[in-house]
């Protein structure tokens, strides 16, 4: 192989791989985007849990209102 045909070779490597990190640095954001979607998600996740926590004491505390409210 010549000095041309291997520069014109590094040539073409190096343009493919300049294309390449391009490419890799348009679809970053999109990764972010995933990461936090999941954190949003499992932010949501724990609010429902609380909630679910929070209506099972309100409704233990409505029952117990009624019990002593009918006993009067």
């Amino acid at each position: 192989m010549s000095l041309a045909e291997r520069e014109k070779l590094e040539a073409d490597f190096k343009a493919k791989l300049a294309s390449i990190s391009q490419e890799i640095e348009r679809t970053a954001p999109n990764l972010k985007a995933l990461d936090q979607y999941e954190v949003l998600r499992e932010r949501e996740r724990e609010a429902i849990e609380e909630f679910e926590v929070a209506r099972k004491e309100a409704k233990e505390s409505t029952d117990k209102y009624n019990s002593v409210r009918e006993t009067r």
